[in-house]
């Protein structure tokens, strides 16, 4: 083969690699450009969703509901939650599942958006009370929960309930936690004394957390010092910490005077008419003090206890000038020395009115509204008012 055949045959071999690198490198930096295309109308297309209210591109509606009805919350719950997520651009919903401090921050935002509407009040009453429905269902249920494994991740301030083998009940209140133990205010009985428990001697614990869910352990007492100038007693670490019931709703302590009445029960009526009533009592009015409360029940001490067993009015405030009125049923008695006890009372009977206050004042979702008059409520829609009703979403 002569030497111009040869190099006419490399330069054609040339020619056609050439040509095959030209088209590869052109397919790229097509599918380049094609790509940059893309990414910019997907975020033009974000930029519009979250300027016309609608939730980001990262909100999977079918899981969003999944998991939320995984959490307890009804159909209902769900589409008020929904509603909230669009109307005031949610960008990560799946948050709000997790109680975290976004959740109230949006029921926050519901419950100004109920405020301002135009609507009955019995119809805003129920729309505040689904938002807090909400609220306690996710507390109780989210899987954003901390599992106590040991007595060193107790926190200053955590309310803990002592009981010792020499018996009796004892609320105190955790100080410090130190490397070998912690240290809780000294327990004193109900008079006031604080009786010394010998080193060694077996106590066991309990405390609640906000969601409701219960613990229980048993511990020593290890000796008496003071800690950040309080006196103190010091309880041994342990590892063994065992979840007990759960509560339903969140409690509050309180501390303010309230009011009670003894329910009977009176017959009205002759033989096959005759129809048992509840009566209140209004000459058995006594005063007592109100130590927390919750959407489901209250604890009130008095020098006057009524009986395990018995019907119960109790009046309070938990607002000033804001009276709430409940009925219930004393399932328990906790003696105090010398006189008088604490009864631990079921709510049977709250108005929906009452209830959402009680459940403002525990949960710190709303401000207090000052009661419009009629004139001016009638006048509001002249006033360019929005409705945002959340009907359709209550049951």
């Amino acid at each position: 083969m002569s030497t111009s055949l040869l190099l006419q045959m490399s330069y054609k071999g040339f020619q056609k690699s050439g040509s095959s690198a030209l088209i590869y490198i052109i397919l790229a930096a097509l599918g380049g450009f094609i790509l940059i295309i893309i990414l910019v109308n997907r975020s033009q297309a974000r930029k519009k969703a979250i300027k016309s209210g609608k939730p980001p591109a990262a909100y999977k509606k079918k899981m969003f509901r999944k998991k939320a009805r995984a959490l307890g919350l009804s159909k209902p719950h769900v589409d008020t939650l929904e509603h909230l997520v669009q109307r005031h651009n949610v960008k990560n919903p799946f948050t709000l599942l997790q109680n975290a401090p976004l959740l109230d921050i949006v029921l926050k935002k519901g419950m100004k958006d109920i405020t301002e509407q135009v609507a009955n009040e019995q119809v805003k009453e129920a729309e505040r009370l689904t938002l807090f429905h909400i609220k306690q269902i996710i507390e109780r249920n989210s899987q954003k929960k901390t599992v106590y494994a040991t007595t060193r991740q107790l926190r200053s301030n955590q309310k803990v309930v002592l009981t010792p083998e020499t018996g009796g009940r004892f609320e105190t209140l955790v100080i410090s936690n130190l490397k070998d133990s912690f240290g809780v205010t000294t327990p004193k009985d109900a008079k006031g004394t604080a009786p010394r428990w010998r080193k060694w001697m077996p106590v066991k614990a309990f405390f609640w957390k906000e969601n409701g869910q219960g613990y229980t352990f048993t511990t020593k007492a290890i000796g008496y010092n003071t800690i950040k100038g309080k006196p103190s007693l010091l309880l041994q670490h342990t590892n063994s910490i065992t979840q007990t019931q759960q509560r339903r709703y969140r409690r509050k302590d309180v501390d303010k005077p309230a009011y009670f009445y003894k329910i009977r029960i009176a017959t009205v009526g002759i033989g096959k008419d005759a129809v048992k009533k509840a009566v209140v009592d209004n000459k058995s009015s006594s005063l007592g003090t109100l130590i927390d409360v919750s959407a489901g029940g209250c604890s009130l001490k008095s020098n006057y206890p009524l009986i395990k067993g018995e019907l119960i009015k109790v009046e309070f405030e938990t607002r000033r000038r804001e009276t709430v009125t409940v009925f219930g049923k004393v399932k328990g008695v906790r003696r105090l020395q010398p006189v008088g006890g604490v009864m631990h009372i079921m709510f049977t009977r709250v108005s929906r009115q009452n209830l959402n206050k009680i459940n403002a004042f525990i949960y710190d979702l709303e401000e207090p509204v000052t009661r419009r008059p009629a004139a001016a409520a009638a006048a509001a829609p002249a006033a360019g008012r929005k409705r945002v009703s959340y009907a359709g979403r209550i049951r």
